[in-house]
């Protein structure tokens, strides 16, 4: 029997007695079978519906990876054939600074490439092959909105020999679900959060701290590791003409940037921050991270990664510590001279690429022959002015180097049909300044004007080719004593080549200049005053002056008895503070007559067109220059600008023998822009942005079509293009590139030359 105490009567004692012992009968084995097999079948029902909901879920993750999969494809299918519309419609978060710089990754050609890095994704390559696609792995989230993508790639590299060399990158990519109750559910490709990066740490080495996400924890190490042996080699025992004075405990901290902007920032200007902590200097520089730039899946994609990781690094450190430098030039990828190259080329690096280059990405042939012309290409560099030339027929760019000593800067001129190149050489020799004139033609280098002729910082204004062949050179200076204003000064020489000398050339001083109307009858006599600059004179056939015109701007013979020129008057007006007119002078038919002048256009008569065209405003203009329409005989294109602060720019047609003017009808003002001049072959008229954007913008005189040509730099494109001497082809500079157009037949290529800071470029005769 069970004894029952309560709690308030004592304690509860546990009777250490054998429980009794319930009888066996048929029945009970009966009762305990049964429940056995109750619990047998409800353990089969349980495991039946386990297997069918296991097998349901494994349909709806498998049918979930799949669409993941299938949206990831489309993605990476879009970013190879660049279809910037599509490619936005397939991002997330859409308001969020992310979205803007995964699009302009896209049109930077960096979304999969990574140039400046020496990695290009293998286009040649199936991106879909098996290979790839059973190592792809899709992780999604439990309640399945999320998904991550990890999927190797194909890549290709340049070796230090320049051989391709393939390796395999893996692409990792975050992938959203969005649900919109007018459309089926839609994965689209998101900003991943911070758990997915994790927190930054540091890994600390000689010379180097290397700050990474957790999430490429692991390569860090072997990173820091090899790029910290690297920095050991620059610091410790780089050698002249090389040699790098790092500081003393200097530290280089290299951060694994998260941000996709980062990889944007790859070929910009090096700069490189120092901070002080503690007395001890940091300078910093900042990276894109592994899964930014694709984690390598083999020993080759390692070192592929490594090398473009070092290549920034070294490059970095040698422009900011290399010894006896005068100072970097903050464009490009860095400031590259002759022995910092080499540097980098004796530690097995490379100078980076501009995004747009790639390897595998073969232009399409021209559809006319190139000009049988090379390209002459003057840039600025950390330690000397850098001359390239790119030979048409090798297909390849060479030093074109200047034996003036001492050159720090250059000015480059293009003289006519292609026959060199004028310098204007800044140099400096034991501590004084010096300025040379040099003509640079068919790889002969030859002084025109010594540094105690010259005078000090000149302007090549103008250079012509005379109807003799010589060259008519036209510069002009200040001068002025110290508190004094300065006074502008104009000069002008006759080159020819037939007085040089193998090394010299003497510039001929100029007297006067006849130009004859095309009939030989009459002449326009051309005179550069020191103090005026040019003033022009008619004259008989002889040059005998029978009239002076004085310092009118642009004349020209239109036919054989009359001279159009622009006669320009100061006004007392802050808006319009010149007034110009367009001026005909008609000759006499004998000796004994006079010439005949006729002003034919006024600012007034253009604004009264512009005040009956609907497709303008009326407003004051100012009449700024002409030029014969060689596609229309009798026809002057007339170019006008507003004098508001918005500057449009208008052209005219004005047909001098029927006295009637138009508003071109093809061409809409741009604001900023200006009318800069006609194509050799009189085809194109070409306008070039001043303010705002860096734009050029040809017209097509015999299609009235418009092309347009944006470049990346904000530089002044007064000089950064050049006509073939055919007028075929328009070389135009590019930040890395120069760019060669045939705008006939809307075909462009670009040759690359990974250098910064370029400021001319020239078609040029070279033997």
């Amino acid at each position: 029997m069970f004894d029952w105490q309560t709690g308030d009567n004592g304690e509860w004692v546990e009777h250490e007695q054998a429980p009794p012992q319930a009888p066996t009968t048929l029945l009970t084995r009966k009762v305990k079978g049964g429940v056995a097999l109750s619990l047998l079948l409800l353990l089969a029902t349980l495991a039946f519906i386990y297997r069918r909901a296991s097998s349901q879920a494994t349909a709806v993750t498998t049918t979930v990876e799949q669409n993941v999969l299938a949206a990831d494809q489309l993605l990476l299918e879009t970013a190879v054939a660049g279809d910037e519309e599509l490619f936005r419609s397939l991002l997330a978060h859409r308001a969020s600074e992310w979205y803007d710089v995964q699009t302009r990754l896209l049109t930077s050609y960096l979304y999969l490439d990574r140039a400046p890095l020496g990695l290009w994704l293998d286009t040649e390559a199936s991106l879909f092959a098996t290979e790839f696609l059973s190592a792809t792995q899709v992780t999604l989230s439990p309640d399945l909105t999320m998904a991550e993508v990890n999927q190797p790639l194909p890549f290709v590299t340049l070796d230090a020999k320049g051989l391709l060399q393939t390796l395999t990158l893996q692409r990792t990519a975050v992938y959203q679900r969005v649900t919109n109750d007018r459309l089926p559910d839609r994965w689209l490709l998101a900003e991943p959060d911070d758990t997915f990066w994790g927190a930054y740490q540091h890994v600390e080495r000689p010379y180097l701290d290397l700050i990474t996400p957790a999430r490429d924890a692991d390569i860090a190490e072997r990173l820091a590791a090899d790029l910290s042996t690297l920095l050991v080699t620059v610091c410790e025992e780089m050698a002249t003409p090389t040699a790098v004075a790092c500081p003393h405990h200097f530290t280089l901290q290299v951060r694994l940037d998260r941000d996709p902007a980062s990889l944007l920032s790859l070929y910009a200007p090096v700069r490189l921050s120092t901070v002080y902590l503690g007395g001890q200097q940091t300078t910093r520089l900042s990276l894109p991270a592994p899964t930014l730039v694709g984690q390598p899946q083999n020993d080759a994609g390692y070192l592929a990664l490594y090398r473009g990781y070092a290549t920034h690094m070294v490059q970095a450190v040698l422009n900011v510590y290399a010894v006896d430098r005068p100072g970097i030039v903050p464009s490009g990828t860095a400031a590259f001279s002759p022995d910092l190259e080499q540097a980098m080329h004796d530690l097995g690096l490379f100078r980076p690429w501009p995004p747009e280059y790639s390897p595998i990405r073969v232009a399409e042939p021209p559809p006319i022959p190139f000009p049988a012309q090379d390209l002459l290409l003057l840039c600025q560099s950390s330690r000397a002015p850098i001359l390239i030339r790119y030979d048409m027929d090798e297909g390849g760019w060479y030093d074109a180097p200047l034996d003036t000593p001492g050159a720090v800067n250059y000015g480059m001129m293009p003289l006519p049909d292609g026959e060199g190149v004028l310098l204007t050489v800044y140099a400096t020799i034991v501590n004084e300044f010096t300025i040379y004139l040099v003509w640079l033609n068919n790889g002969r280098e030859r002084v025109l004007l010594p540094p105690e002729a010259f005078p000090i910082f000149p302007s090549i204004m103008h250079v012509g080719k005379l109807a003799d062949g010589r060259y008519f050179i036209y510069y002009t200076f200040t001068v002025g004593a110290e508190g004094e204003d300065a006074v502008l000064k104009h000069h002008a020489a006759i080159l020819d080549e037939s007085t040089c000398t193998p090394d010299a050339c003497e510039l001929q001083p100029f007297g006067r200049q006849l130009w004859p109307s095309p009939d030989g009858r009459y002449t326009l006599i051309t005179r550069v005053d020191e103090d005026r600059g040019f003033y022009y004179a008619l004259g008989d056939a002889d040059g005998e002056v029978q009239m002076e015109i004085g310092t009118v701007r642009n004349p020209t013979w239109l036919d054989d008895r009359t001279l159009a020129f622009l006669n320009v008057r100061p006004t007392n007006s802050p808006i319009r503070p010149e007034e110009a007119e367009l001026v005909m002078a008609v000759m006499p038919e004998d000796a004994d007559g006079r010439e005949v002048r006729q002003t034919r256009l006024t600012s007034e008569s253009l604004e009264a067109v512009l005040s009956a065209s609907t497709a303008a405003q009326p407003g004051q203009i100012m009449l700024s220059s002409f030029q014969i329409n060689e596609q229309a005989p009798g026809q002057l294109i007339v170019s006008a600008f507003t004098s508001r602060n918005d500057l449009k720019t208008y052209l005219f047609a004005y047909d001098w023998q029927q006295d009637t003017l138009s508003l071109w009808p093809y061409l809409s003002p741009e604001s900023g822009s200006f009318f800069r001049s006609l194509s050799p072959n009189g085809r194109y008229l070409t306008f070039v942005a001043l303010m705002g954007s860096s734009t050029l913008r040809l017209f097509d005189l015999e299609t009235e079509k418009q092309h347009t040509y944006a470049v990346a730099s904000s530089r002044f494109l007064w000089n950064s293009f050049s006509w073939s001497g055919d007028g075929n082809w328009l070389l135009l500079y590019d930040d890395y590139a120069v760019r060669l157009i045939a705008p006939a037949y809307e075909y462009e290529t670009k040759l690359f030359h990974g250098l910064g800071y370029c400021e001319t470029a020239a078609w040029v005769n070279w033997q």
